[in-house]
């Protein structure tokens, strides 16, 4: 018999039974996003490693775990593994001091014949590769010794050989590629034929997701016809072989269509592909930054890079910044120009722009400046901010022209 203390049994279950748990909203709403940053979005964390998989100090900062064992006390190289590195990296500094003349370098922007030589006898351009592929066989962090010697050296030789092995074709391979790609490609690097990577287009610059050189499979599936361009591909002018990103064939997953990302070795031999233009530069003016252009380029199936669909995990995975949807995505125009010609005509327009908004700025702080001092306005501070930073919007267009000058090609 129920005491008439006991709650009814219909509260009991109200109060007590489980509820279901609403769903955990997403970190980032996409709902306001458009379709383009969705895109990216969805792109980019489909490359990531599942969070509880994610093994740096840095990545486990944006899920709020601090992990400060992997970083404090600060990890030293150990003796054995310095030592392994002293040799070469002793050749190298010798080599650099005696044969190496960075202000030349920067006169003539070029790099020596002979400096491409010799950094290859001394085993530059194969420091990680393992020994039975004809490198070195040395560690990240002797990898890093070298890499901070030829940078305090001359930096165009400094980017020459670190975007040869960081993000050409020797690092790719050696963590994603077979054993017949490594046998294939590794002593050919290793042994100074120069790689490079290919990633930024004119639409795509930090953003994957717009890539629009298309890799499409032929009707057996045994290659793919590559069609594009490619643009400021350091190491370019000078490469044998490239690591090509590539958009392929769309998948459907979960019911949405989800563009997909894939890794190519590309010798740049292959008919149809051709260094279109090299890209010059104020700093590095030695850099073999170049234009790169495919034109049904034919590449065989057993050259894609860890798997299809891939190439944008990979390429996160050997550190390389690729789309990141919490920065802003770096293009070189919003609407780039078809032409010089019209290059001309926006640089005309921004400079007639900028007179005028000069003006516009002039009359703005005067007027704040005295309804300041008259008490009348205590925001004029602001308009004049206002004032200078559209004028600060149109020079940032008119270095755009300028910085993106040499990168468009007059296509009539």
């Amino acid at each position: 018999m129920k005491s008439p203390l006991e709650a009814p049994e219909k509260q009991i279950a109200e109060e007590t039974s489980a509820k279901a748990e609403k769903p955990a909203p997403p970190v980032i709403d996409t709902s306001k996003m458009a379709k383009g940053q969705r895109e990216a979005l969805e792109l980019a964390e489909a490359a990531r490693d599942p969070l509880e998989d994610r093994g740096s100090f840095a990545s486990n900062l944006f899920v709020g775990r601090y992990d400060f064992d992997r970083i404090y006390p600060y990890p030293a190289q150990s003796a054995e593994d310095r030592a392994a590195g002293e040799d070469f990296v002793s050749k190298l500094e010798s080599y650099l001091r005696e044969h190496v003349d960075p202000d030349e370098i920067d006169r003539t922007g070029e790099i020596p014949p002979e400096n491409f030589k010799g950094l290859a006898e001394i085993g530059a351009f194969g420091i990680k590769v393992p020994k039975k592929y004809g490198g070195l066989g040395l560690s990240q962090c002797n990898y890093g010794r070298a890499a901070v010697l030829l940078g305090s050296w001359d930096g165009n030789v400094a980017a020459l050989v670190s975007a040869h092995q960081s993000i050409g074709v020797a690092q790719p391979l050696l963590l994603f590629g077979t054993e017949e790609q490594k046998q294939k490609y590794l002593p050919r690097v290793a042994a100074g034929e120069i790689s490079a990577f290919a990633l930024t287009e004119v639409h795509a610059g930090s953003d994957p997701a717009t890539l629009s050189l298309k890799a499409e499979p032929t009707a057996d599936g045994s290659e793919f016809v590559l069609n594009g361009e490619k643009l400021w591909c350091t190491n370019g002018v000078k490469a044998g072989v490239l690591v090509v990103m590539a958009r392929t064939p769309s998948k459907m997953v979960g019911g949405k269509e989800r563009k997909q990302i894939t890794a190519f070795i590309v010798d740049v031999d292959t008919p149809g592909l051709e260094i279109a233009y090299r890209c010059r530069f104020m700093g590095l003016k030695a850099l073999y930054n170049a234009v790169v252009k495919f034109t049904d380029v034919r590449i065989p199936r057993e050259n894609i890079i860890f798997k299809e669909g891939a190439g944008l995990k990979g390429a996160n995975d050997i550190e390389y910044r690729s789309a990141h949807v919490t920065r802003s995505v770096r293009r070189p125009f919003q609407t780039p120009p078809r032409n010089l010609e019209e290059m001309g005509g926006r640089a005309h327009s921004v400079g007639r722009a900028d007179r005028q908004t000069r003006r516009h700025c002039r009359k703005n702080c005067r007027d704040g400046r005295r309804r300041f001092r008259d008490g009348s306005d205590d925001i004029s501070h602001v308009i004049a901010a206002r004032s200078q930073d559209g004028r600060s919007a149109h020079r940032d267009r008119h270095v755009q022209n300028v910085g993106h000058g040499n990168d468009v090609e007059d296509r009539r």
